[in-house]
């Protein structure tokens, strides 16, 4: 009998132990994440793009289908003219969360500055068929519809952004050159 209690006692003294220290490297995980992911923000934020991209591939070590690493990565990857490595991490974005909206404007900008513009489009339109007042897609699509010669197309989504945000001043400066096009002030 006192062999049984003491490998019984032994036993969850083991099992006390094992998820006290999973608990602790999962708290240790996430703190790191946490850091390396606000590194890379700050990076981001100071325009070196390249030391960003390093630390969100960090993140993506720890856990690969972080979505915030994910599309700032492709973000970064973006600025940097690394195009088709920017759509690969929106890609992954859009299979874990097909609706993000802030990932199908960026996925649609990509194209955007590709002069893709038929996929551009597509991405805008479904960022804008979930959120009819995404602010950026509503944007965006502004500016595909003038690069196209749509200019009156692309003043009304000009307007639908002031609408929003009366003081958006890329809004103001887009609308207001593209109807110097139009031959308007």
């Amino acid at each position: 009998m006192k062999t049984y209690r003491l490998n019984l006692t032994l036993c969850l003294l083991f099992f006390i132990l094992l998820f006290t220290s999973q608990d602790a490297l999962s708290a240790k995980t996430n703190e790191s994440i946490d850091e390396l992911f606000s590194k890379g923000n700050e990076l981001f934020d100071q325009g070196e793009y390249e030391k960003a991209v390093s630390y969100y591939d960090k993140v993506l070590k720890i856990d690969p289908n972080d979505i915030d690493a994910l599309f700032w990565k492709g973000v970064a990857l973006s600025n940097l003219g690394k195009y088709k490595d920017a759509l690969s991490s929106f890609d992954k974005v859009l299979k874990i969360d097909p609706n993000d909206t802030d990932t199908l404007n960026e996925k649609g900008a990509v194209f955007l500055d590709q002069g893709k513009y038929k996929d551009a489009h597509s991405y805008f339109d479904k960022a804008l068929k979930i959120d009819p007042k995404h602010i950026n897609a509503l944007f965006n699509k502004g500016l595909v519809l003038d690069k196209e010669g749509k200019y009156e197309e692309a003043i009304s989504y000009f307007d639908k952004v002031l609408k929003i945000d009366p003081d958006d001043i890329d809004a103001l400066n887009a609308k207001k050159l593209t109807l110097e096009k139009l031959g308007k002030k």
